[in-house]
Parts: C-alpha cells; structure tokens; sequence
C-alpha cells in the first residue's frame, strides 16, 4: 500500500518545484524575469498552505484515497496548463493549481502512512514518504532537464502529466477505498473543532514553529539554487540538474538514516544538530569564493540535515497528536508551505539587495533560530506523547 502514496508524494513534490531548473528559459519565454519567475514555486506553496487546512479534516472523515485521488488529478492539470502556458499570468496560475494539489498529493499520503502504522514501522512509513518526496526533489529536476534537451522546458511538464496519469491509476488500483470515518455530510465548522487541540498543545505549537523556520531555509534555498550555479559557475541545464539530484539524494540519505536505528535516539538533539546542519550548509553553500565542487559538498550537508529532521518533527507530531492524523499532518505541510512561501520570497528580495551570499546568510539565520527555538528549556519536544483519539 506504499507504493501509490509514494508516486503520489513524488508527483506533488516535483511538481511544485518544476520550474526550478528552467528560470533562465522561462523568463526569457515568458518575458519575464529570474525573480518573477522565481516565485512560482512561493504561489504554489500559498495556495498549498490554505487548501490543506480543509484537505486534511476532510481526508480524517471522507478517507483517503478520495482526497489523494484529487489531488494527483490536480498536480496533472498543473503540469498540463503549464506546459501550454502562453505567458507569465497563465504560468503563475497554473503554479497555483499544483499548489491546491500538492496540499493534497504531499500533505495526505504523510496522514495515510500514519494511520496505517503505529510503533517503530510508522517511522518507517513516514521515513518513506521522506524519501519519495526527496527522489523527487533529485530525481524530478534531473528527469525533467534531460526530456528538456530534446523536447524543452514543455516538454519536461508534459512528462508530469503522464506520470499523474501513473498515480492515479495505481491508487485506484491498489489502495482501499475507506469507509468515512465521520456521520452524515461534513460541515465546515469540523474544520476548526479539528485543529482546536493541535492549537492548545504547547509542544505541537514548537514543532510547528521550528517546522517553519526549516521550511524557509530550505525551499528558499532550492528556490535559486539552479540559478546560482547557472550564474556564478556557469553551469548548463544539465549540469544544474545534477546539482538538484545532489541536493535530493543528500535528502533521500537523511530519511533513511533517520528512519533507522539513529531515530531511536534523543530526537530533541537529532532536531537541534540537524537544524543547525541545514544553517550552516546553507551559508556556505552560496559563498562563490568556495568553488563549485566545495559548494556542493555543504549541498550535501544541507540535504541530509534537513532529511533527519523531517523524519525526526514528523514522527514525534504524529505519535504526541491529540486528533485526527490526516489534519495533523496536513498542518504541518501547511505550515511549511507558508514558511516555504515566506524563504522564496525572503531570498528574492536579499537575492535583490545583496546577492546569493547575502540570501545564503540571511536563510542561515532563519536555521540558527530554529535550532534556538529547539534548544527552548520549556515545551521541549522529547516529552511524551498525548494520547491518540479514538
């Protein structure tokens, strides 16, 4: 039952951070800008952060398979739209239909996996998750440059589209259509009995916290990634896709190893150390006087910090969660999509007002609060977890 959780967690992952590697081609294309064009992926993850706070409360009544089901329908008519876009108000739109999908296809495979395990095999699963939304953070860009060399940059989202096609059908296929879980229709005002405990519990409110803060770290970094290596090691588009399957597979390592026996040690430290490994990688990552082969080893050190700490936040948010699973990680995802959205817009104006080294310092702070905020002597997330609803 992993499988279509994981295609659907890498479809929705890829798609948002598609236009990623072809700033350059679609500003020129589009007749826009790097930093216009930038933010695309910062309007996907806002439209992500306010429909995934009604997908996930929706997804704990009406299951699962319904909601991930609409929300691969939707990553496929984002690519699709952006693949026929004619110009930048049409991209931008589009964008923001893969973010409606992405709240979905990401943010509820995370409460499915939890619901169907409990114990050490729910780290697992989620671990699994982890993993597949890193494949597509180095995988997606590095299959998408490549169609891109014989077809460009439409191209490669139409290759999106067919792999939606893929994920739908495997959902339906394999995962069970669950009975709803609440009685009679679903009325709006669930919705915030829903998250009424989440926004009680203390240490939940940290977790989102820090959640956050990493959320602006690393999506502004991935954000003008490519074009810091295009512009300042003049790298081609291939060349700027093997910088993002770096950035992925450093990514996908981390989930493993936190998925393994290194999660079962102190998760408060595992959170700070990784933190702060995010920063510290970021910050040097975009310091041009290092070279480029320096510069992709702290790459490395960044991805697999971040990928030990969302494995380590999201398993202690779902065994400490005092309600439905699917509206707690849901959250999560929403928040990070706001703090994702929050780190595309901060590194366009530093990138704007300073350049790539003072984008990677002022995201490197941004990590250092959080390690900070971890390192909190009250509401500190190792303490135990709350019981779960029945």
């Amino acid at each position: 039952m992993m499988a279509p959780l994981c295609l659907a967690a890498f479809v929705g992952v890829m798609n948002v951070l598609g236009p990623a590697p072809f700033l350059d081609e679609l500003a020129d294309d589009l007749d826009s800008s790097v930093p216009l064009v930038g933010q695309a992926v910062s309007i996907a993850l806002f439209t992500a952060a306010f429909v995934g706070l009604v997908a996930g409360p929706l997804a704990d009544h009406a299951g699962h398979r319904k909601m991930l089901l609409v929300g691969i329908i939707c990553a496929g008519l984002s690519a699709l739209g952006t693949a026929v876009a004619p110009g930048y108000l049409a991209f931008m739109a589009t964008r923001a239909l893969g973010g409606f999908g992405s709240s979905i296809s990401i943010g509820v495979t995370f409460g499915a996996a939890a619901s169907l395990y409990s114990g050490p095999a729910r780290r697992r699963a989620l671990s699994l998750i982890g993993a597949s939304l890193s494949l597509g953070t180095a995988l997606g860009p590095l299959m998408l440059t490549t169609v891109s060399t014989a077809f460009g940059w439409r191209g490669a989202f139409g290759l999106m589209v067919g792999l939606a096609a893929i994920g739908f059908l495997l959902l339906l296929a394999v995962f069970p259509d669950e009975d709803e879980h609440g009685n009679g229709r679903f009325a709006l005002g669930q919705i915030l009995d829903s998250y009424r405990p989440l926004l009680r519990d203390q240490p939940m409110l940290l977790i989102y916290g820090v959640w956050a803060l990493r959320a602006i770290v690393w999506i502004g970094m991935l954000g003008f990634l490519g074009a810091f290596f295009a512009e300042e090691h003049d790298y081609g588009t291939e060349a700027v896709g093997f910088v993002f399957l770096i950035a992925g597979g450093g990514y996908f390592v981390g989930t493993l190893i936190a998925g393994g026996r290194f999660g079962d040690y102190n998760p408060r430290a595992q959170a700070a150390l990784s933190m702060l490994g995010l920063a510290l990688g970021t910050l040097l990552v975009f310091i041009t006087s290092l070279g480029p082969l320096l510069a992709l080893a702290c790459l490395g050190l960044a991805a697999v910090s971040n990928g030990v700490f969302q494995v380590g936040v999201m398993t202690m948010a779902a065994d400490r969660s005092p309600t439905g699973l699917s509206t707690t990680m849901v959250l999560t995802e929403t928040v990070l999509s706001i703090g994702a959205a929050i780190g595309g817009a901060l590194s366009g104006v530093l990138l704007g007002v300073g350049g790539f080294t003072a984008m990677g310092a002022g995201l490197a702070v941004m990590g250092l609060l959080g390690a900070a905020a971890i390192q909190r002597r009250h509401g500190r997330l190792s303490i135990p977890p709350a019981a779960q609803p029945t």
